[in-house]
């Protein structure tokens, strides 16, 4: 659930101090950030065709997009396209994880049973 979390976030990363509204840089980057998850088999749904392990290695696979600039109106702004998410990326690959005890019983919450803090 993070994971895809992460991944939807991405479309949304990149800014622009346009107080007109007028660039579409905004749009252009999220469509190519969706064609660059496309290709890696990351759109839609990334978890439920591959491992969440599989799907994390993809995404660091994938960097940033490429925004064409090409026919945009000249805006004044400066646009960002930042690696948005390395850290959370990195965040999720140290997390815990899953308690198998947890999992595999019927309770809603941690107990002095787990085999790990949670």
């Amino acid at each position: 659930m993070e994971l895809d979390q992460l991944i939807v976030e991405g479309a949304s990363s990149a800014t622009c101090g346009d107080p007109w509204g007028e660039c579409d840089f905004l749009s252009r980057h999220t469509r190519a950030y969706i064609g660059l998850l496309r290709s890696a088999k990351l759109w839609p749904m990334a978890t439920a065709k591959m491992s969440i392990s599989e799907a994390i290695d993809a995404l660091e696979k994938t960097g940033n997009p490429r925004v064409s600039l090409d026919g945009m109106k000249k805006c004044s702004s400066n646009h960002s396209t930042p690696n948005y998410s390395t850290k959370k990326l990195d965040e999720l690959k140290n997390s815990i994880g899953l308690c198998l005890d947890c999992v595999f019983s019927d309770r809603t919450a941690a107990t002095p049973d787990c085999r790990i803090k949670h």
